[in-house]
C-alpha cells in the first residue's frame, strides 16, 4: 500500500534560506509540509556556556487558505543570529534583553558582546530540547556533520556541511482536503475569538504577521537599514558597480 508520508534527509549542504520556502512547496501539493535544518553551533545547551547547537529552525506549512491558513516558521532560539548582525550593521549599540549571552554565557544587551557571544535557546531548556531534536532529525539521521562539526556561514575556514530534513504528509490519506481545510478554519477562528490581552488589539496566529508584512513590502518596497546600505555602497564602490 502506498504510504501517506514521505521523508527525505540530505547532508553536506549549506544555508537553505527561509525554511518556509521549502515547506510551502510541499503544502502547495495538498500535503502538510515540514522543513528542518541544523546550523552552526552558536547556541549553548541548557546550563552551558559554549556553543553546541545551531539556531536549528523548524517550519510547518499546511495545505489550507484564508481563515484556515497557518504557517509556523521559527528558530529554536529567541532570535536568529541575523537579527544581531542587522543591529550591528545599523549602528545599534544594544539589543533587547533575552536575545543573547556574552562569551562567558552571561546575558547581555551589548550588541558587540552579543555578536561575539552566544544566542539564547527559546524558552530556556525547552528551546534547548527542540534544538537538539532538530539536530537529531537532520545531522544524526542524515549521517552528516553535527554540532561542532558544522561550519559557519560567515567563515571560509571550512565547509558548512549542514543537513536538512523534509517531511510531507498526504492529508487526503486521512480525510478529504476540503474537510481538513474546514476543520483548520474552525480551529483558527476559535483560537482567534479569544479576547485580546490588555494592550493588544487582536489575537494572532502563526503566519499572520508575516503575510501582512509581505503585503506591505509588495506595496511599499523593502526598506534597507542605513548600516546595510552603507556597507552595500562600499562594496559597490570597490567593485565599480553603479548604485541605483
Amino acid at each position: 500500500r502506498q504510504s501517506g508520508l514521505g521523508m527525505v534527509v540530505c547532508r553536506d549542504s549549506t544555508h537553505f534560506g527561509a525554511a518556509a520556502f521549502w515547506a510551502q512547496r510541499i503544502s502547495s501539493h495538498g500535503m502538510m509540509g515540514m522543513a528542518y535544518t541544523n546550523a552552526s553551533p552558536l547556541v549553548p545547551p541548557w546550563q552551558g556556556r559554549e556553543g553546541r547547537i545551531g539556531t536549528n529552525p523548524l517550519c510547518v506549512s499546511l495545505p489550507s487558505a484564508g481563515p484556515g491558513d497557518w504557517l509556523l516558521d521559527m528558530a529554536t532560539t529567541t532570535v536568529a543570529k541575523n537579527r544581531i548582525h542587522r543591529a550591528s550593521a545599523s549602528g545599534q549599540t544594544t539589543v533587547p534583553a533575552g536575545w543573547a549571552m556574552d562569551a562567558a554565557g552571561v546575558p547581555t544587551q551589548d550588541t558587540r558582546q552579543a555578536l561575539a557571544g552566544l544566542l539564547t535557546p527559546l524558552g530556556g531548556y525547552k528551546g534547548s530540547g527542540l534544538g537538539l531534536l532538530v539536530e537529531i532529525l537532520c545531522g544524526v539521521l542524515g549521517g552528516g556533520a553535527m554540532t561542532t562539526q558544522v561550519g559557519a556561514l560567515h567563515s571560509t575556514k571550512r565547509r558548512m556541511q549542514v543537513s536538512h530534513c523534509f517531511i510531507a504528509i498526504d492529508v487526503a490519506r486521512f480525510m478529504p482536503l476540503d474537510e481538513f481545510q474546514s476543520r483548520m478554519e474552525f480551529l483558527l477562528t476559535t483560537v482567534k475569538s479569544a479576547a485580546p490581552a490588555q494592550g493588544c488589539n487582536e489575537v494572532l496566529v502563526a503566519g499572520e504577521p508575516e503575510r501582512r508584512m509581505e503585503a506591505q513590502r509588495r506595496r511599499e518596497g523593502i526598506p534597507v537599514d542605513a548600516g546595510v546600505w552603507r556597507r552595500l555602497s562600499e562594496l559597490a564602490e570597490g567593485l565599480g558597480v553603479a548604485l541605483p
